[in-house]
């Protein structure tokens, strides 16, 4: 019975590895270029729900910036929508 569960996981194993899609690096590219220049685009037309819609809106999305002052962060997305909401409308 071990010598057909490991027979069965040495054939299964190679088969979860190889059926994952390729990925093409240039698409993504293409598509990380593409969201910058909507989040650039949105700012500049002072269009915040646009601008929104650019941005991961859940706790891991931290805005860094830095001054000639020193440098600043916020942490989550409603801390980076309430600062940035003024700035952009």
């Amino acid at each position: 019975m071990k010598n057909y569960l490991s027979f069965l996981i040495a054939i299964l194993l190679p088969l979860g590895v190889f059926c994952q899609g390729k990925i093409d690096i240039e698409k993504e590219k293409a598509a990380i270029i593409a969201l910058i220049e909507e989040e650039t685009a949105s700012y500049y037309a002072s269009d915040f729900d646009r601008w929104a819609a650019t941005q991961v809106q859940d706790e891991t999305n931290t805005l860094m910036g830095a001054w000639n002052t020193g440098f600043s962060y916020n942490v989550g997305w409603n801390s980076i929508s309430a600062g940035m909401k003024p700035n952009i409308t």
